[in-house]
């Protein structure tokens, strides 16, 4: 079975201190994620060879390019939450000049009216006790006029200051890997960065023969890690499997073998899954059975845990046979039981 990355991310932006989310991208046309490192070479020595290679200054970089439009990407670039209030609005309106020379405008306009009259001119409207109803004259009546001007109305809007830094969040992104052989996918990949600083670039491309879209992009911040032993970290990968696939294993190891157990005393065996360079073992012990063979002292429950009865001797033995399975294929160990002193 040969697995494959397909399709885009599934990006979900989080607030970090809440864990609130404030931004989910589902129609991501590209996303990618990129480590970067640069290097000091040491040289010396008869024809200047290399003698060390020191790597540094490890970066993670994040692109996502959203073809949905989203009121989210544009504030996270500013640093600034969408706000909530009573503005001027720019309206421009199409309207016909009635039969006595008249228009009315859908709103209380607070600023000059402009007319754009149908041969291109405009004219400023001074208007200065804000009525809604115009008169331009019986000349231009049956006549179609576009009307320009501002209006107030509480509505969504976010101000686009010169130094709000950009927001820092907590990025999470999800990618479906699939298998040549079912077709479907098989496990998530999930990469987690606490610590995503936004770049504050943004551009919204419009043209006329195509649907616009938003790139936010950005780095990720060195943090704390989870473990003592994690150091400072960037974020994390991890492999998420699907419920209905087993996890793929090239191998079991079931500790501890041999095990020594006094009499009246109690073992638990713990089942590795070895899956090969490059990938740590996983913990099967809950999905594997259990057989005895030797000493009736000695007994192995569904759990694994080997129990040796109080009248159990020196000279008792047995082995446990571990049986781990995943679809067609099977994989077994042993563990040797020694009943001591």
């Amino acid at each position: 079975m040969e697995n494959f990355v397909v399709s885009v991310a599934r990006a979900i932006l989080f607030e970090p201190s809440t864990d609130q989310v404030l931004a989910y991208a589902t129609a991501l046309s590209e996303s990618a994620f990129t480590l970067a490192m640069q290097s000091q070479e040491i040289r010396g020595g008869i024809g200047n060879t290399l003698k060390f290679n020191y790597k540094n200054t490890r970066t993670l970089n994040i692109s996502l390019t959203n073809v949905a439009f989203s009121k989210s990407f544009l504030p996270l670039n500013l640093g600034q939450i969408t706000g909530n209030s009573e503005i001027a609005i720019a309206n421009e309106e199409c309207l016909i000049v009635d039969n006595t020379g008249n228009i009315t405008l859908d709103k209380t306009p607070i600023s000059v009216v402009s007319i754009v009259l149908p041969n291109g001119i405009i004219r400023p409207e001074q208007n200065p006790t804000h009525e809604t109803t115009l008169y331009l004259g019986i000349e231009y009546a049956g006549q179609k006029i576009t009307a320009i001007y501002d209006y107030k109305e509480v509505i969504d809007n976010i101000v686009i200051d010169s130094s709000t830094p950009p927001s820092i969040v907590r990025l999470v992104l999800n990618v479906q890997i699939r298998s040549n052989e079912t077709n479907g996918v098989v496990e998530w990949l999930q990469l987690d960065i606490p610590s995503f600083q936004i770049d504050g670039n943004y551009e919204l491309s419009m043209t006329a023969d195509g649907v616009s879209s938003e790139t936010l992009t950005g780095m990720a911040l060195s943090v704390s890690g989870q473990q003592c032993a994690d150091g400072d970290v960037y974020g994390y990968i991890k492999y998420v499997p699907v419920a209905e696939v087993s996890a793929a294993v090239a191998n079991i190891a079931a500790t501890p073998s041999p095990m020594s157990l006094e009499a009246g005393e109690h073992g638990n065996i713990t089942v590795y899954g070895l899956r090969g360079s490059g990938y740590a073992p996983i913990i099967l012990t809950s999905q594997c059975t259990y057989s005895k063979t030797g000493d009736e002292d000695i007994s192995v429950s569904d759990e694994g845990i080997v129990s040796v009865s109080s009248g159990a001797t020196a000279e008792d033995t047995a082995t446990i046979l571990v049986t781990y399975t995943a679809g067609s294929s099977s994989y077994t160990d042993t563990v040797i039981v020694n009943v001591t002193e």
